[in-house]
């Protein structure tokens, strides 16, 4: 098992620190974006979506939900579908 290897429980450990660290930084700089609760979970589940992670998907599923957000937006991002309007295609006009 890897994680009895202690030089390489070491560098697991500081890989986790800063992804919680970066997620952190991610987490204050969307905090007072010029985007809507919308456009914030497109950026979000994006992200989410495109590294398949089987935690993130669900747990901003349920953030989303938690903001009002409809549930298909969601599904439609996961399911790397058209956006429904022109103003949610903005924060991934990158991918075009």
């Amino acid at each position: 098992m890897i994680t009895q290897r202690p030089e390489l429980k070491f560098i697991i450990n500081i890989l986790r620190r800063n992804t919680f660290q970066a997620y952190q930084v991610l987490r204050r700089v969307f905090s007072k974006p010029s985007f809507n609760a919308e456009q914030l979970t497109v950026v979000w589940q994006t992200i989410n979506a495109e590294y398949g992670c089987s935690y993130c998907v669900p747990a901003h599923t349920a953030i989303a939900g938690l903001m009002n957000i409809d549930a298909a937006l969601s599904e439609t991002l996961i399911n790397r579908e058209a956006m429904p309007t022109v103003k949610l295609k903005m924060p991934l006009a990158w991918q075009d």
